[in-house]
């Protein structure tokens, strides 16, 4: 994907994907910003990332100068990060509010009742279920090869994750009069996550309390583009009764990103939500060379997982659940330990439960092993785990609803069909005699190639890098290559992927 006239690193890559979404919908915006007070003048190009299904498709807009300094590109590269503190370290000497950039964002110091006081609050009630550590990446638990880190990510952390990665960004201005875009760093998602129905009259007020602060800065009450995230998907944060903060009247003046945008039922805002990748296990960082080779060397031979709890959310689930006759608990050095004599897997599920650590350290593993990973629809249509197999490379199976659009990031920019495999729902649902292995099986191993070597070229687009580099940086989780019993370097060798036979 280019954007802003050259191929961007792909430890910025993913972020400024987001924010050219954002300038989507806010053309005057763009518009505003052509014609700088310094006479800079930038020019609009629109191209159409490769891949896609038909001329429709294109890749998100951005504006850039014709001659761009890569000045922010190596201050980034000399940037020292104190991921515990989530601030720049005052040593390192350097500023990104003089960088030249096509656009700058920036993000209001709102009173810490409104994002640091919540974070407080699951550090010593919930520290148990949800790691926000590391700025919101989660406890970094070890490393599949140089540049690419497993942390502890939680699929509610993208309120913490993206504030502190535009924090971060050399797009970041201090000066608001410079600014184009304006981030709200709310994070209402986790409070109401945890005050969930109990405490709905203090969410309400913390809310309102949001609003009134934003009205007081003359940029929001002049209309300027603000932007924002959600913790949770769109659906459950527009709830009268658990979480109204969608159903506010202003806040149809935000531009929201989402882990899952409203489509099945009436949404609150429309097409004021921008549907972007839940946090996965996998991150990468700047110092990533190397064309991802724990994805090309890892033997597969689980045909087709599925790497979910055991909750029957509805009666689609229900039936792909009732296809497994292998489940486990164990992770996958367990599992194949205690069936020694076989070499090949057609279908597991890997049973994982909330708060549950193993699942963690362990899911990652199976999914390295496997050539399928099925995301069947659960409270909602989408997964975390949808993400976790890309950045594993196991080729995605959907079952989406009858008539459903898309519903996962950049399904409207990318064409799916070239590292996914859809199973229609008639399929599934109208016949008792069909299963998901027969389907998966019959696919042509040419084809399933294919969708491997797409998967494994379009997966750094869906996670969010680590912008402080490797481990001299971060600090803890296991080294490359250390053998721990933990995870430690995940390859377990060479091998070719599953040649599937017909059943």
């Amino acid at each position: 994907m280019r954007l802003c006239g050259r191929v961007v690193a792909c430890c910025i890559s993913v972020l400024l994907v987001i924010i050219c979404e954002v300038l989507l919908f806010h053309r005057h915006a763009g518009q505003e910003y052509m014609e700088k007070k310094d006479g800079t003048v930038y020019t609009h190009r629109e191209q159409k990332m490769s891949g896609t299904a038909s001329s429709e498709n294109r890749a998100p807009l951005i504006s850039r100068r014709e001659k761009e300094t890569e000045e922010h590109q190596q201050q980034r590269g000399h940037l020292r990060f104190d991921p515990k503190t989530c601030t720049v370290l005052p040593s390192a000497g350097v500023s990104t509010n003089g960088v030249k950039t096509p656009f700058k964002i920036y993000i209001y110091d709102l009173p810490k009742k409104f994002n640091q006081e919540i974070l407080k609050i699951y550090e010593v009630w919930h520290a148990r279920c949800y790691s926000f550590e590391f700025c919101g990446f989660g406890a970094r638990l070890f490393n599949l090869e140089s540049g690419v880190h497993v942390h502890d990510s939680h699929q509610f952390s993208l309120e913490v994750l993206v504030h502190h990665l535009l924090q971060l960004s050399p797009y970041r201005t201090l000066d608001p009069e410079q600014a184009d875009l304006f981030y709200i760093p709310a994070y209402i998602g986790l409070q109401c996550l945890y005050a969930s129905f109990d405490n709905v009259s203090a969410t309400n007020k913390l809310i309102n309390e949001l609003f009134v602060y934003l009205q007081s800065q003359p940029y929001f009450a002049s209309g300027k583009p603000h932007f924002s995230s959600l913790a949770k998907i769109e659906r459950e944060m527009q709830s009268i009764g658990c979480c109204p903060y969608l159903l506010h009247p202003q806040s149809a003046n935000i531009t929201f990103l989402s882990i899952e945008r409203e489509t099945r039922y009436q949404s609150a805002l429309n097409q004021r939500v921008i549907t972007v990748p839940y946090p996965s296990y996998i991150h990468l960082d700047g110092s990533v060379t190397s064309r991802y080779q724990y994805l090309h060397s890892s033997s597969r031979n689980v045909f087709i997982l599925l790497a979910a709890g055991t909750r029957r959310s509805n009666p689609y689930r229900s039936l792909i659940l009732d296809q497994f006759r292998e489940k486990t608990h164990l992770s996958y050095p367990e599992y194949t330990a205690t069936n020694q004599r076989r070499s090949e897997f057609p279908m597991v599920m890997y049973i994982t439960k909330e708060c549950d650590h193993s699942a963690k350290y362990s899911t990652v593993r199976w999914m390295l092993q496997s050539v399928f990973c099925l995301q069947p629809p659960g409270d909602s249509p989408t997964r975390k785990s949808f993400y976790d197999a890309l950045l594993t490379g196991c080729v995605p199976v959907l079952f989406p609803y009858s008539g459903q659009g898309p519903v996962w990031a950049f399904q409207d920019r990318l064409n799916f069909t070239k590292f996914t495999v859809t199973i229609p729902y008639k399929y599934m649902m109208y016949s008792k005699n069909n299963s998901v292995y027969q389907y998966l099986a019959e696919l042509p191993v040419q084809h399933v190639e294919s969708l491997q070597r797409e998967v494994q070229r379009v997966a750094h687009w869906f996670q969010y890098s680590i912008p402080w580099g490797g481990a001299d940086n971060a600090g803890g989780g296991d080294p490359v290559g250390e053998d721990s019993p933990r995870g430690g370097n995940i390859d377990e060798g060479g091998g070719s992927p599953w040649i599937h036979r017909k059943p």
